[in-house]
């Protein structure tokens, strides 16, 4: 088994961190939002606290969510075994148990110049170089295929 990882790998440190990481990046620019918002009402002479409570209560919500969602999206590895592969995401890799593997012979590989993109399972992923070291390596997995 061959196993590659991105710069997104979550490593050793503890789960809760790493969301909270995602959804404070999320939360910073949702809030930005409610304060524009909040200084146009001061500017129109509105109540302002109970528009910026909700706000800031929604944004913080709403970053949350939105974590999930990048953390879904974010491709931290790529293993090999055999004549299949499996994709993980980072939220894969922190909280699921569960890897399906897929054939090499059906991921339909190409490559570009600085990127890479398959099929796995439902769905096309594109691999960037500058977020793999071994970019070169896993283009050269991924385009094997098997002596029938």
């Amino acid at each position: 088994m061959n196993s590659f990882k991105s710069r997104f790998y979550p490593g050793k440190r503890k789960k809760w961190l790493i969301f909270q990481e995602q959804a404070m990046i999320q939360f910073g620019r949702l809030s930005m939002v409610v304060m524009l918002l909040t200084l146009l009402r001061v500017f129109k002479h509105q109540d302002i606290f109970l528009f910026a409570l909700v706000g800031f209560a929604l944004a913080l919500v709403a970053g949350n969510l939105m974590a999930v969602v990048s953390m879904r999206r974010q491709i931290a590895e790529v293993f090999f075994l055999q004549e299949h592969f499996a994709v993980l995401s980072v939220w894969e890799v922190l909280f699921s148990k569960e890897t399906k593997t897929f054939p090499l012979e059906l991921s339909n590989f190409s490559r570009e110049e600085n990127a890479a993109s398959f099929h796995y399972f439902d769905r096309i992923i594109v691999l960037k170089a500058g977020d793999w070291e071994a970019f070169d390596l896993i283009c050269s997995h991924l385009s094997y295929r098997p002596q029938i």
